[in-house]
């Protein structure tokens, strides 16, 4: 491969490669797009010594079985625009991520799952002006209450198990935010309503968290929201169906009452899942949209009195309490 002098992208992604990355592969001089994601490749990456003249300016490593420590050599490729190391086994040491600090034309940067003891200060990526995809997900975060980041900056956080008990309250300037995902932490609460003016917000996943009240006044904007396994309670607001963007509804496991909203129907919903609720009355067929295909509505209080047979390419989960 080092032969190929003019080579400017190689991707083999989604394969089953296994073994050792040669350090020879960074070495070439013309390559900008470096794709080797998603394979076998283990053992330690030796990268060698890079040029501070490289190309490269998308790396992807992710999703592999890499282990031990990241090439502090990686801070030399200052050209990058786009890099991910997720799921690197750095078997619980520290990272220093500063490493990353030098890269300051990254825009999409994936962290997530490195299986490191290493609590992280949120404020260190503040530098990454152009930073708009972040994903942290696996990592111990904390939030200084001061932080300021600058508006209009990311558009998808990603922030999964990361030890979270307060909601960010830096996102509240995050105009451009689209899609946040702050599952699997341990968040309690009501989620805030400033979250909900955020004009672009099309992606929401709080799931696996402790966030109480009744079910937020969402954006017209939203397409995709999931708070399953939560404390939410009261009943499913009929607001929700002025959503008429939404395709995605994920409401399981918590503590919602009363009946299932018929506008449902009226709905491009191709997702309704209302599973482990206290939800009652009798099942409204109406709320069954044309292009709902997943419809999950088991461990309520609900009857089913519907002559219908036939609902369509729909896959549904039915299972009286």
């Amino acid at each position: 491969m080092s032969s190929l002098s003019k080579l400017e992208a190689f991707d083999i992604d989604g394969n089953s490669f296994s073994g050792t990355i040669p350090s020879s592969l960074f070495m070439i001089p013309s390559l900008d797009r470096l794709n080797l994601g998603r394979n076998h490749f283990s053992g330690p990456l030796e990268i060698g010594n890079i040029s501070s003249q490289s190309n490269l300016q998308i790396l992807y490593i992710g999703e592999n079985n890499f282990d031990g420590p990241i090439p502090r050599s990686i801070s030399k490729l200052v050209g990058l625009s786009e890099l991910s190391l997720s799921f690197w086994n750095t078997r619980r040491s520290i990272v220093d991520f500063s490493i990353f600090l030098h890269l300051k034309s990254l825009e999409s940067l994936d962290l997530s799952y490195l299986n490191t003891r290493s609590m992280v200060e949120f404020s260190l990526f503040s530098p990454l002006m152009s930073l708009g995809y972040l994903d942290l997900s696996g990592i111990s975060l904390k939030f200084s209450s001061t932080l300021h980041l600058p508006s209009s900056l990311i558009e998808y956080l990603i922030l999964t198990s990361c030890n979270i008990s307060e909601f960010p309250t830096f996102l509240q300037n995050q105009t451009s935010l689209e899609y946040l995902d702050i599952s699997a932490n341990q968040i309690e609460g009501q989620v805030p309503e400033w979250l909900w003016r955020l004009p672009e917000l099309g992606f929401v996943n709080i799931s696996q968290n402790f966030f109480s009240g009744e079910v937020p006044m969402l954006p017209k904007s939203i397409i995709h929201f999931i708070g399953s396994d939560n404390q939410f309670s009261g009943e499913i607001p009929r607001a929700i169906c002025e959503l008429d963007s939404l395709d995605i509804l994920v409401l399981s496991n918590n503590n919602f009452s009363g009946s299932i909203p018929r506008c449902f129907g009226n709905l491009p919903l191709s997702v309704l899942h209302l599973w482990n609720n206290s939800l009652s009355g009798i099942f409204p067929e109406e709320s069954i949209s044309a292009s709902l295909r997943s419809l999950d509505v088991g461990h309520n209080w609900l009857l089913w009195m519907s002559d219908s047979a036939h609902f369509g390419p729909i896959r549904i989960q039915w299972a009286s309490r």
